[in-house]
């Protein structure tokens, strides 16, 4: 049997029975993902106990976040949970990795060992030094090496000899495992009853990081007044293995004000918290599978098993305070794993808006008007109306034309958060096809119609009015809904169009007032509209 040194690198390590299990007996009964990135775990079960005590070794400990940490007896005989180090030993196994560790393990068989020119046949005798008591780590290291031959001789070879061999040749398979006792130090999480009881119902509860959600919209243009609304859920886990009956995804802005670091109870056993990632800090849209077996390992390895798991299904949404839950049943989730869940798919109805919002007007003294029709963009929007029984939190929003079987990609932005009976708008795209110019033109002004006297000096105000006139063509071949918008300082005059107008509250003494005027109006296709209007206002001092 030949054996070569590049395939015994792999070291095999195996952890003791009550390390096997984070929380070996408590079931997760719901995890609440917040949208801040950190989730609140409900757990029970019974525990199985020694001495009137249960005991959470390393990072099976929970890393809960300070004061939402919380144990339970349901049966009244909680006594004491307290954290410190406890020195243990485990029983280790490992692969000899090179042929003088090979010839030590195999002591006392039959090998041949070929050199680059010569080789040799007999019986490994290997020659250490017996110790009085058995170390925990078996040593497999010699300065000299024995082969006895079938001629009766002994050859003596070096550790430098050793290491020039080609290759081992065994008459009978080979032993290239052994066994080890390692001591380790590991955080003990230690929680006491009051009686003897071999088992414990136990609940356990707590705030930890390292969960984050992403809601995702997809927005499909059925019909010219509907859409089909999709809310998707992107959920990251770096936390621990997840198992739960009730996944709850909450909406809101939670306040967790205390909870900024480790528990006091465990923030001195080195249990290292979840760090946040660049990509796991952008993560999230801010507001406005189990039971395996711990490994110990000295180099990182490569998990290429799949999990397999119940379908999730989106159970219910419901209100909590100023809270909000879309609930998910059966949902498994390893650490380190990261899925999709669809949460709700409904119809809701559109209205399409086609906005321009032109500049301010300028009440400078030196202002200059000119005759040249100013360009504005005017911008699609939808306009979304909950009539679900959902809310609808913050995400980022798909926006698809579904026509002839066949999506084709609009755009995307925020879908805000909408409460239900609310609307919410979308932006869309910049329409090339309908087209909004302006111009304005003084047509009267009155120099020095105010003064005021500042120490030696008296500063004056002009009174200007401005004419100002909109043209809107509609080059579409349907008709649409525009919205024309503007903030005016000065005195509105008049407007040949029906206008809506929010006067703003000023602060402090001013001669002009600010106004948001908007125009609502229906193009019909191809339709071309001119709107004139007049303001006046007062130029700024001058001497």
């Amino acid at each position: 049997m030949s054996i070569k040194t590049g395939l015994l690198s792999l070291i095999l390590l195996f952890a003791f029975s009550f390390a096997a299990v984070a929380q070996e007996g408590l079931n997760i009964e719901s995890v609440s993902i917040f949208k801040n990135k950190t989730a609140f775990f409900v757990k029970n079960g019974t525990v199985n106990t020694k001495k009137g005590s249960w005991l959470i070794l390393g990072d099976t400990i929970p890393a809960a976040l300070n004061g939402t940490f919380w144990l339970n007896s349901p049966d009244n005989d909680f006594k004491l949970v307290k954290a410190y180090k406890k020195k243990i030993k485990t029983k280790e196994q490992a692969v000899v990795n090179d042929f003088a560790s090979m010839l030590a393990l195999n002591d006392g068989k039959k090998v041949t060992l070929y050199f680059r020119d010569t080789l040799y046949t007999g019986t490994i005798l290997f020659m250490q030094v017996k110790p009085k008591k058995e170390p925990d780590v078996r040593n497999l290291k010699a300065p000299l090496f024995a082969l006895k031959t079938k001629e009766e001789k002994t050859i003596v070879f070096t550790q430098a000899s050793i290491n020039s061999l080609v290759r081992l040749e065994f008459s009978d398979d080979p032993e290239f495992i052994y066994d080890y006792t390692l001591s380790k130090e590991l955080p003990a999480l230690q929680i006491d009853f009051k009686s003897n009881k071999a088992t414990q119902s136990l609940d356990m509860m707590y705030l930890s990081n390292g969960l984050a959600w992403k809601p995702d919209y997809k927005i499909e243009l059925i019909e010219e007044n509907k859409a089909k609304l999709s809310l998707r859920s992107t959920v990251l886990n770096e936390a621990e293995d997840i198992k739960t009956k009730k996944l709850n995804l909450v909406a809101g802005v939670p306040n967790f004000k205390y909870a900024t670091g480790l528990s006091e109870l465990i923030n001195f056993l080195n249990i290292l918290p979840v760090r946040r990632s660049n990509s796991f800090q952008n993560f999230a849209v801010t507001e406005n599978t189990f039971n395996n077996r711990a490994v110990y390992s000295n180099s990182p390895t490569v998990n290429s098993t799949t999990t397999t798991t119940a379908s999730p299904t989106f159970s219910e949404a419901t209100a909590m305070e100023d809270l909000y839950f879309y609930t998910l049943t059966d949902v498994v989730l390893k650490k380190g794993e990261r899925a999709f869940f669809d949460i709700f798919t409904i119809d809701v109805p559109v209205e399409h808006i086609y906005e321009a919002v032109l500049s301010d007007n300028n009440i400078s003294y030196a202002l200059e008007y000119s005759f040249i029709k100013k360009e504005n963009p005017v911008i699609h929007t939808i306009k979304l109306t909950n009539n679900s029984t959902f809310t609808w939190t913050a995400g980022s929003a798909l926006v698809l034309k579904n026509d002839k079987n066949q999506n084709a990609p609009i755009s995307q932005d925020k879908l805000g958060y909408t409460s239900q009976k609310d609307d919410i708008s979308v932006k869309l795209t910049e329409a090339p096809d309908v087209s909004v110019r302006f111009l304005e033109k003084e047509i009267t002004r009155t120099p020095n119609k105010k003064s005021l006297k500042k120490g030696n000096y008296t500063y004056y105000n002009d009174l200007v009015e401005v004419e100002a006139e909109m043209t809107i063509h509609n080059y579409k071949n349907k008709a649409i809904r525009l919205d024309l918008k503007r903030a005016i300082i000065g005195e509105l005059n008049q407007s040949d169009f029906e206008w809506q107008l929010a006067p703003r509250v000023q602060f402090g003494y001013t001669l002009n007032k600010k106004t948001d005027v908007c125009w609502e109006m229906k193009l019909e296709a191809g339709e071309k509209k001119v709107i004139k209007y007049t303001y006046s206002f007062y130029t700024t001092e001058h001497r």
